[in-house]
């Protein structure tokens, strides 16, 4: 328990320093931004997939929150491509979705 408090302690300016940046900033570090070229009239478009009820409020506040935050914009209603977005479970350290 003591090394983890260290490992805490030491690393805690770092995470605060990472907290403080701003959402809507960049990666600055060369290859974070990656460009795809597409061929003229090319088509990437995957049907979005139905959403269970039970989880639609968790998705939706979690896309409220990314649009809040610039992390995502909404796209053209004519756009050729999209990226449909999943719901993953997550679990914790005794393997049970939390």
């Amino acid at each position: 328990m003591q090394e983890r408090q260290h490992l805490m302690s030491t690393i805690q300016p770092l995470l605060d320093a990472n907290t403080s940046i701003p959402m809507s900033s960049h990666c600055n570090l060369p290859g974070a931004i990656i460009t795809l070229d597409t061929e003229p009239n090319a088509f990437a478009y995957r049907r979005q997939p139905d959403i269970a009820i039970a989880n639609r409020k968790i998705m939706e506040d979690q896309i409220q929150t990314w649009l809040d935050d610039c992390v995502i914009e909404p796209a053209p209603s004519n756009t050729r491509f999209n990226n449909p977005i999943f719901l993953v479970g997550k679990k914790d350290v005794n393997g049970l979705y939390t």
